[in-house]
């Protein structure tokens, strides 16, 4: 039997339906799923979810799971997890970088090369200011673009060198199959220890690719709770029980008890924000093809795109802080999971103001 573990992403990647779960919950999930884990957010989201990941950090932290904060591989987004993790011992940071062409133009939008470059330069700033272990997810890794498997290689190699004590390549859009995956971790010449898997199960072969993964050594596996990551596609966490994960069921049936006393129908919840009809970022939209028919939502994830599109308001002419208001004020604050359009523009009249 395998011995795996997963990094649990059910309140970083469902964020928009579960930033309701506090320490209390984690805590029964890390005692679950001992040895594994657990994204708890982002802190970088608005001072509200930096707040949430603080009393996570404090009430869950050491009870058998790793516990990680995530963000971007931008200095405003490191330095925001250097400042949660440095009080608190045997934390960990997972950063994101896009590394297909496809995703880089969505969302950094500079040269391949000097996202590397400055990648490497934030993982030995950190290095130089914490202990604290720091992990880089590769976005989109099985996107069909020439040169991507060396690419792959290279980059995951180089941020080792710098620092990263694991790399987690990730088919972020579910497309990856068994045979091209098998030759990207064979090319990919990292230790099996250093490397990680986030499969997605678009084309229904998330299982499948998991197994190649295990094959190739590879023991820590990207899932969800109730499969509650972005577009529905993230293998439930309880699914891996069958290829080696230990579960712990007394703690699970704990976590799962003080869930629904907060959200009484997780499945339902999790499916008003993150359904196949459903946006809440302009990267969402953009990769579901602009589809007017989808429903667009304000969420904990939104961006100023799906703000300037409810409100029918150029997203130039909307701040990041006045982002950040809206999140801590109409969200964290009154613990509402999601506002439609209309209900959202009724809401914010109170803090409208001239800068937006």
């Amino acid at each position: 039997m395998n011995n795996i573990k997963v990094r649990e992403d059910f309140r970083r990647d469902g964020l928009a339906a579960n930033f309701l779960v506090g320490g209390e919950q984690i805590k029964y999930l890390a005692k679950a799923l001992p040895g594994s884990i657990i994204n708890i957010g982002y802190p970088g989201i608005c001072s509200e979810e930096y707040k949430s990941c603080e009393e996570i950090l404090n009430l869950a932290n050491g009870n058998g799971a790793e516990l990680s904060v995530v963000g971007h591989m931008t200095k405003a987004h490191v330095d925001l997890l250097l400042n949660i993790t440095k009080s608190h011992f045997g934390v960990s940071a997972n950063t994101w970088l896009p590394i297909s062409d496809y995703f880089i133009k969505k969302t950094f939008n500079e040269h391949p090369e000097t996202i590397l470059n400055k990648a490497e330069q934030l993982i030995r700033y950190w290095k130089n200011n914490t202990n604290a272990p720091i992990d880089v997810a590769l976005t989109d890794v099985t996107a069909q673009e020439k040169g991507l498997d060396l690419r792959t290689a290279n980059w995951a190699e180089k941020l080792i060198r710098a620092g990263a004590r694991n790399i987690i390549l990730c088919d972020t859009r579910g497309i990856g199959v068994p045979e091209n995956l098998d030759l990207l971790f064979s090319q990919t010449k990292l230790n099996s220890e250093t490397t990680e898997f986030h499969p997605h199960n678009d084309n229904g072969l998330a299982l499948q690719n998991v197994n190649v993964a295990i094959k190739h050594g590879i023991n820590v596996i990207g899932s969800s709770i109730y499969g509650a990551g972005e577009r529905r596609t993230m293998l439930d966490t309880i699914s891996l029980e069958s290829l080696g994960l230990n579960v712990d069921k007394s703690s699970y049936a704990l976590f799962e008890e003080s869930y629904k006393s907060i959200i009484v129908d997780p499945i339902k919840n999790i499916e008003q924000v993150l359904g196949k009809g459903v946006v809440a970022t302009g990267t969402q939209y953009r990769l579901r093809g602009r589809d007017k028919s989808l429903k667009k939502i304000f969420g904990v994830t939104s961006d100023r795109y799906i703000l300037g599109e409810l409100l029918n308001i150029p997203r130039e002419e909307l701040s990041e802080k006045y982002l950040e208001i809206l999140k801590n004020n109409l969200l964290y604050k009154l613990r509402n999971i999601y506002f439609e359009g209309a209900d959202l523009k009724n809401k914010i009249g109170e803090y409208k103001c001239k800068n937006l």
